[in-house]
């Protein structure tokens, strides 16, 4: 049976002794045999901006970013296909002039 001897950052140490998950990776460090050592994952919580509300279409909403515009569209399956199409039409006739009418107001 092989032994393998484990390094662990004393960060990752210290949140598995709280009881907290520690997302990492694994892996032979410099190839040297019967070491492993343990790199925790640098994720960034909550480094996005949240999004600006600009207007509410009827089946959805659109925000702004900093970045970019984000655009939401839910329709309920009882519609029609027709009426489907119809909606997405005036939703995206609606989303434009949100667009529009936001870049005219940060402007001013």
């Amino acid at each position: 049976m092989k032994r393998f001897i484990i390094e662990v950052p004393d960060a990752a140490a210290s949140r598995m002794e709280k009881g907290l998950r520690c997302k990492a990776s694994v892996f032979m460090r410099n190839g040297r045999k019967g070491i492993l050592t343990m790199k925790a994952y640098k994720h960034q919580t909550g480094a996005h901006p949240k999004g600006e509300l600009i207007r509410t279409l009827s089946y959805g909403w659109v925000k702004a970013t900093p970045e970019n515009y984000i655009i939401r569209g839910c329709l309920p399956r009882t519609m029609g296909p027709v009426d489907m199409l119809h909606a997405i039409n005036q939703d995206v006739i609606e989303v434009k002039n949100a667009i529009i009418d936001n870049e005219i107001v940060d402007r001013v």
